[in-house]
């Protein structure tokens, strides 16, 4: 299954719902979906290649937010334990979403969603019926009973609450390197690898506010909802960009 097959699928099936605009009309379907950025740069030149299970993920919840107007799921419960989860930290949250929405499920029925394992034809086509019908979708039953969630906070809100509280922790999820290039002052380095594995871990004081970040803010998010389902109290993320 090439990216080119697989978009052209999904769009045409969104012609069928009416998504379809004349600005389109006059534009390749690989130029168009770049403009609207669910296509980027590297998915225009591999355009007749074999699409990997990550790239479908990011396609699709961007068209889902772009193009559906669907909002995200709040709840990434049991996407965490996907093993391969953080081969790509761009893709953490495309891939959890797509997860969370019953859309794309592990292979093989095991623990691993296999990020760089090629599409097959029929992998694709369960995957856009699930994008326009919300029956056939396979929603985890960990998503459905979270309860708990972080709260996402702006770069300026978030430095400015710290400045406020009294009894906080920030802390950066990033890589090692990415920490000793340049992190917040006061931050502490917590992996979201190491968040995920012991999120009871942070501090005894449950009371206590936990401020995640890291460069966009979606290993963040992955790393304070899991703090937060843990019994945290207060717990928000934020990217630096």
């Amino acid at each position: 299954m090439t990216i080119e097959a697989f978009v052209t699928m999904i769009w045409n099936r969104l012609k069928k719902e009416g998504v379809q605009s004349s600005f389109q009309q006059l534009l390749p379907l690989s130029e168009y979906g770049h403009r609207r950025g669910w296509l980027e740069d590297r998915d225009v030149a591999d355009w007749k290649a074999g699409i990997q299970r990550m790239t479908a993920a990011r396609i699709v919840h961007e068209i889902l937010r772009k193009e559906r107007d669907e909002a995200d799921e709040v709840s990434w419960r049991g996407a965490e334990h996907l093993k391969d989860l953080y081969d790509c930290h761009i893709c953490v949250n495309h891939v959890a979403q797509v997860y969370a929405k019953g859309i794309m499920e592990p292979v093989d029925g095991g623990d691993l969603f296999g990020m760089r394992r090629e599409l097959t034809c029929e992998e694709a086509e369960m995957i856009v019926s699930r994008i326009f019908s919300q029956e056939k979708r396979r929603i985890p039953e960990e998503t459905v009973s979270r309860c708990r969630i972080a709260v996402r906070l702006s770069l300026q809100e978030a430095l400015e609450q710290i400045a406020e509280e009294k009894q906080t922790i920030l802390i950066d999820v990033r890589t090692l390197r990415e920490y000793e290039e340049k992190h917040l002052p006061g931050a502490v380095l917590i992996p979201m690898a190491e968040v995920i594995s012991n999120p009871r871990g942070i501090t005894e004081n449950r009371g206590t506010s936990l401020f995640f970040y890291c460069q966009q803010g979606y290993q963040s998010e992955v790393a304070a909802n899991c703090v937060a389902e843990a019994g945290y109290e207060k717990v928000y993320y934020f990217g630096l960009q």
